[in-house]
């Protein structure tokens, strides 16, 4: 019988088997990390996991089991696959000490027709083409997330104010109240008569504040 079943009987139907879960069998990737993002970005390096290689958590210092993954047994395969930290304290020694022979090394293998582009930067820092890369990739990621959500804050605005219909108005108050030209006490009142009526949530009018705020101050 091979290891990880057993053997059991059910009444006179015969014999079955069961099989048991064998301990240290799952398999522990970056994915697995509290850092990981949906779009394969990484929250503590600017890096894309698919260009490094979802095996970078074995020796990477803000690896961290997230919360849907932090099991006993999970804990031991990481701990027992992971390297020890004194290596890494040995492997950043040499580098300190033989710094010039890296940076040769690099200059030789990598980049030998670059010694004054940004690359060459990279390979004086130990960081290959590929990391530059993905650097530039999570970058962009940023930028696209930042530029998809400006959009949806535009959208929305210009929802609400349609849904109020007095956008000079409520612009207008909002900043001289900005500018302390009016008091809060008058900048409520106003704001009262202008929302009479209206379906407006307290949700809705703090983010107005803040759009409004981003866009003239």
């Amino acid at each position: 019988m091979s290891i990880g079943k057993k053997k059991a009987k059910k009444g006179s139907l015969g014999t079955s088997f069961i099989v048991e879960k064998i301990p240290g069998l799952k398999r522990i990737s970056c994915s697995n990390c509290t850092n990981y993002n949906n779009d394969n970005s990484c929250s503590a390096k600017p890096v894309f996991i698919t260009e490094i290689g979802y095996n970078y958590w074995t020796h990477c210092d803000s690896f961290s089991l997230d919360d849907r993954y932090d099991s006993e047994e999970n804990r031991m395969i990481v701990n027992r696959s992971r390297k020890p930290k004194n290596k890494k304290k040995k492997k950043k020694k040499k580098k300190k000490n033989n710094t010039n022979n890296v940076v040769n090394n690099i200059e030789i293998s990598i980049y030998p027709t670059e010694k004054s582009s940004e690359a060459y930067e990279y390979a004086k820092r130990g960081r290959t083409q590929e990391e530059k890369l993905s650097d530039e990739r999570a970058r962009n990621a940023a930028q696209q997330r930042q530029l998809k959500k400006s959009k949806e804050d535009s959208q929305k605005y210009e929802k609400l104010m349609i849904k109020i219909g007095q956008r000079r108005k409520i612009e207008n108050l909002y900043i001289s109240h900005f500018k302390k030209e009016i008091d809060t006490l008058d900048f409520l009142d106003k704001m009262d008569e202008i929302l009479e009526g209206k379906d407006i949530k307290s949700s809705d009018l703090v983010f107005i504040r803040e759009y409004l705020y981003k866009k003239v101050m």
